[in-house]
C-alpha cells in the first residue's frame, strides 16, 4: 500500500473503519470549552485523530483529559473579566459585549489566523463553535475541508423560537423567525470589517453578506448539543441540524479536573439539617461577591433552607474554599465541585443558566431559578419556567425579594416531582456519543464524496 499517497488524501483506515483528522475550534468560557473537551475526548477513544484549539486558560480541561490542543495565544477571561465586558454581561448588552469582542479578535488578528490554520492542517472536517464560525468557515474554504458547527441553543430561524438575543417570549411563528434576520444583520454591522480583515490574512476575497447567508448556498452540519426533551419542538429540526442531547462530563473525568465531589466534610454538610440550595454563576464575572453571599444568606434564612454557593470564575475571597475554606451553618461557599455528586444531594438549584449547567441541575432533577446575565442564558431560563420545572429571573433584578419570590414556589412538592421527571429523561441520553456518531459520519460522507470526485 502507498501510505503516502493515503496521507495526502487524509483517508486513514483502521480496523476496518474510516479514521479522520478532526480539528475542533471552541473559544469562549469554560461553558463552550468543556462540552468540546469531551467530544474530543470521545473521538479520540473511537481512534480518530483530533486536536483542539481554544483559549490559552482553557488548555487544562481538554489537556486534563489527554486531548492534544493547540492554545490560540489570548486568555477567555481577559474580556470576560474587564471592568467592561462584566458590566456589559451583567446588563445583559450583547451588542457593547459583541463590538468589545470584535475589537478583541482585531488586535489579536494575526496570531489568530497562525494559530487556528496550524490547528486546522491535515483536517478532514473542522468543527466550530458558534464564537469562531466564521473563522472556520475560511479555513474550510481555504483548504476545501468540510465544516460543522457544534451549537449549544438554537441560532438557525425556527418558527418556534424567537432569536435570544432579541427576545424569549414567543412572537408567533411569523415573527419568530424575522427576530433572527434582526440578529443577523446586526451582527454583521459589527463584525464586517473583522471579518474581511481576518479573510485577507487567507488571501480570501472580500465578502459582503452575513456567514448565514453565506451558508445557506451549501449548508453544513450543525450539531445541536443539547436535547429535545428541553426543547421538544425542535426534536426533528432537521438532518443537518441534529439534537444530540447535552454533552456531559464523567464523574471520572470530573476527577481529571480536580473536582471530586467526594469531599467526606462537604457530603456530611449536605446530608445533615435543613434542605440545601445550590447557587453557582460559573464562568460569569460575580464582581460584588459578598453582596451575593449576604443576599443568598438572608434568602436562605426566609425560605428555611441552607445554601451551598459555587464561587466558579469568581473571587470570593476568605470564603473561598481554594484558599481556606469558611462558611456558616446556613450558608457553604466550594470552589469547583463535582455537580454529578453535589446536585443530586440538594433541593434546588439558582445559577446563570449556561447549557452545561442547566443541563447539570436539571439531570439531577432540580427545579431552577436561571439568574441569566446573557447569550442563551435567558433563553434556557424561560424553556424551563415554559416546562414548569424553573423560573428566568435577570441577574440585574436579583434582590432578596425578586430571589425569593422565584424560588420558593419552585420547592413544592409538584414542581418538585416534574422536575425529576425530566431529569430521568435527560439522563438517559448520551449526547457525546450522538454528537460523535453524526460528525464521524457526516466526515466519512464528504470523504466518500471527494473520492468519488462529487
Amino acid at each position: 500500500m502507498d501510505t503516502d499517497a493515503l496521507d495526502s488524501d487524509h483517508d486513514h483506515i483502521l480496523e476496518g473503519r474510516l479514521i479522520m483528522r478532526i480539528s475542533i475550534f471552541s473559544v469562549g468560557s469554560r461553558g463552550d470549552v468543556q462540552p468540546a473537551s469531551l467530544l474530543a475526548r470521545e473521538l479520540l477513544d473511537r481512534g480518530d485523530d483530533v486536536v483542539l484549539g481554544t483559549p490559552d486558560d482553557l488548555v487544562g480541561l481538554p489537556g486534563s483529559l489527554g486531548v492534544p490542543t493547540r492554545p490560540l495565544g489570548f486568555s477567555a477571561r481577559a474580556l470576560l473579566d474587564s471592568e467592561e465586558g462584566a458590566k456589559w454581561l451583567a446588563a445583559g448588552d450583547m451588542r457593547a459585549f459583541a463590538r468589545g469582542v470584535m475589537r478583541f479578535k482585531t488586535e489579536r488578528r494575526a496570531g489568530f489566523v497562525e494559530a487556528l490554520t496550524e490547528a486546522a492542517e491535515g483536517s478532514d472536517l473542522i468543527v466550530s463553535g458558534v464564537n469562531t464560525m466564521e473563522e472556520a468557515s475560511g479555513l474550510a474554504q481555504v483548504g476545501r475541508i468540510p465544516l460543522a458547527g457544534l451549537y449549544y441553543a438554537p441560532r438557525r430561524a425556527n418558527p418556534y423560537f424567537p432569536a435570544y438575543p432579541v427576545t424569549t417570549r414567543d412572537l408567533g411563528r411569523t415573527l419568530n423567525r424575522l427576530t433572527y434576520r434582526l440578529v443577523d444583520r446586526s451582527e454583521w454591522r459589527i463584525s464586517a470589517r473583522y471579518v474581511n480583515l481576518f479573510r485577507a490574512e487567507l488571501g480570501l476575497r472580500p465578502v459582503s453578506t452575513s456567514l448565514t447567508s453565506r451558508l445557506r448556498r451549501i449548508p453544513p452540519l450543525e450539531v445541536q448539543a443539547y436535547s429535545s426533551v428541553l426543547v421538544p419542538q425542535l426534536a426533528d429540526w432537521s438532518e443537518r441540524r441534529p439534537l444530540t442531547g447535552f454533552i456531559t462530563p464523567t464523574p471520572v473525568q470530573r476527577r481529571l479536573w480536580g473536582e471530586s465531589g467526594h469531599d467526606a466534610e462537604l457530603l456530611d454538610w449536605l446530608g445533615s439539617g435543613a434542605p440545601t440550595v445550590y447557587f453557582g454563576f460559573g464562568s460569569m464575572p460575580v464582581k460584588d461577591p459578598q453582596r451575593v453571599i449576604e443576599l443568598v444568606s438572608r434568602v436562605a434564612a426566609r425560605l428555611g433552607v441552607r445554601a451551598l454557593i459555587a464561587a466558579g470564575w469568581s473571587q470570593y475571597g476568605a470564603a473561598d474554599e481554594r484558599t481556606g475554606g469558611a462558611g456558616t451553618d446556613r450558608v457553604r461557599v466550594v470552589g469547583e465541585v463535582d455537580h454529578g455528586a453535589v446536585l443530586p444531594l440538594c433541593v434546588a438549584a439558582v445559577h446563570h443558566g449556561g447549557a452545561g449547567t442547566t443541563a447539570a441541575s436539571v439531570s439531577a432533577g432540580l427545579p431552577t431559578v436561571v439568574a441569566s446575565m446573557n447569550f442563551d442564558q435567558p433563553f434556557w431560563g424561560r424553556r424551563l419556567e415554559e416546562l414548569g420545572i424553573g423560573a428566568l429571573l435577570p441577574y440585574a433584578e436579583l434582590t432578596e425579594r425578586s430571589l425569593a419570590a422565584a424560588l420558593a414556589p419552585l420547592l413544592g412538592p409538584a414542581v418538585v416531582e416534574r422536575a425529576r421527571a425530566v431529569g430521568r429523561a435527560l439522563s438517559a441520553e448520551s449526547g457525546v456519543s450522538r454528537a460523535a456518531d453524526v460528525l464521524e459520519r457526516y466526515a466519512s460522507e464528504a470523504a466518500e464524496s471527494r473520492r468519488l470526485g462529487l
